[in-house]
């Protein structure tokens, strides 16, 4: 999207002040700076006035708190975008450098000149937005879904997340806290093994990112069907049947993994692995890699489904994520992580991984749905390292933990591999975050949530 060129925007927003000046200050145009101006008197501002949508009868206070009032001025936006779109530009707040107050009058907003950008097709002559996208978000509590949830609602899209119990505040509340949650998010009961379960939560929406999978991994394969192989497949083909029938869904970003793709009898030999391969299911079998093999049947049971019912289906393969903790509790793979670091898993396994922030993943999920060009398998993967490494390097930083020093056997193979990630680095993928920052972030939350 072209960029505008820079401070020519009017953003009407306005400090609070005495009644006797409303009518000048509602004709004032408040400026909006690059940043390259040097912008503005240092100061900041915070709460918005909720009963009036925060403007024209005053609706900031000065604050200390920059992260709030960031967070004050993106709600502003999402509340009343009609106050941007109508001068000819919108503005991604997220990249809103910082807040000023200007002659104690106003506030200045200081931005990047990137952020102003064309109004969308589709405005209409009144000047109002064009209708952000409404998404549905499987597994909503889950790692990668509820940073998704997060993401979209800063974006300012209304959002539906399905959970297995909506009452259970519990586990369900820290998605209710969000920001913007109060206005666009609605959470959905829904099973992966129970049909049509997902048709409410799906009908009318414009895309569905279906993150929702078991991931523990039994060894016995029949437990391992039960517990995995049905809820993955089953679980995919019940929200691809709830797409069709919903009508509106123009695509669904499927997150599959890269255990799809890199195991079988000699893929040992082929450096990188990309979206062409496929894990083998009688290789996995033979192994007992059960979620290896589960994700892998899921993935193709859906691309089959997606070509008979002419579904837009984009695959996302993440490999192992890592990153900071938003719910209560840990996930699956974080609960991994933070035994290992307590040393009460009973050993690492002797194997390489392909590691992934989480921010990163959930970044390239929004790349698919939104990136006309997506299509077909998108590996998203960062560095690969063995667990030994990974905790010598962790154990170096925290030494305080005791962490696991003991090799077990695992199944799979123990060999060094690599992932090529040009597919999505060509569609403006920005790039991976490092193993340093995805594990200091990790155990950060771990810390801040008493975890550690």
């Amino acid at each position: 999207m072209a960029t505008v060129t820079q401070s020519f925007a009017e953003v009407y927003v306005l400090r609070k002040m005495q009644k006797k000046r409303m009518e000048e200050m509602e004709r004032r145009e408040i400026v909006v700076k690059d940043k390259a101006t040097n912008g503005t008197d240092q100061g900041h501002c915070t709460s918005y006035d909720e009963g009036n949508n925060g403007v024209e009868s005053g609706c900031f206070s000065i604050s200390d708190n920059r992260d709030r009032d960031l967070q004050c001025a993106l709600e502003l936006q999402t509340q009343r975008p009609d106050y941007a779109a109508r001068k000819s530009c919108y503005m991604d707040l997220t990249k809103l450098i910082d807040i000023g107050v200007k002659n104690h009058c106003c506030c200045v907003l200081v931005f990047d000149s990137s952020v102003f950008t064309p109004i969308p097709e589709g405005v209409g002559r009144e000047g109002t937005r064009e209708r952000m996208p409404e998404y549905c978000v499987t597994g909503g509590t889950g790692l990668i879904a509820s940073y998704l949830v997060k993401t979209l609602l800063h974006k300012g899209c209304t959002v539906r997340a399905t959970v297995r119990d909506p009452e259970d505040i519990e586990k369900v509340n820290f998605l209710l806290e969000m920001n913007g949650a109060k206005e666009r998010l609605r959470l959905f009961k829904a099973d992966l093994m129970v049909d049509g379960s997902f048709d409410q939560a799906i009908a009318g929406v414009d895309g569905v990112f279906h993150v929702a999978s078991p991931v523990l991994s039994p060894h016995d394969g029949q437990t391992a069907q039960a517990l995995i192989v049905e809820p993955c497949v089953k679980g995919s083909l019940n929200i691809l049947n709830s797409c069709s029938k919903a009508g509106t869904v123009k695509r669904v970003v499927l997150t599959s993994s890269c255990y799809a793709i890199q195991h079988w009898e000699d893929s040992r030999r082929i450096c990188p692995l990309n979206e062409s391969h496929w894990s083998d299911l009688e290789y996995c079998k033979s192994e007992n890699l059960w979620y290896a093999y589960a994700k892998t049947l899921a993935e193709k049971a859906a691309w089959e489904v997606a070509k008979e019912r002419g579904l837009d289906l984009v695959v996302v393969n993440p490999s192992f994520v890592v990153g900071p903790l938003l719910s209560p509790q840990p996930s699956s793979t974080l609960k991994f992580v933070l035994h290992l670091i307590k040393g009460i898993s009973g050993g690492y396994q002797k194997r390489y991984v392909g590691f992934i922030h989480v921010e990163d993943a959930v970044d390239a999920h929004i790349l698919a749905m939104e990136e006309s060009r997506a299509s077909g398998r998108l590996i998203c993967s960062g560095s690969v390292a063995h667990w030994s490494d990974i905790i010598s390097m962790l154990r170096a930083k925290y030494p305080q933990y005791p962490f696991e020093s003991k090799p077990i056997s695992q199944p799979g193979e123990e060999y060094q591999h690599s992932f090529d990630t040009t597919k999505i680095m060509n569609l403006g993928f920005p790039g991976f975050k490092s193993l340093a920052q995805m594990f200091d972030d990790c155990v950060k939350s771990f810390q801040d949530k008493g975890l550690l």
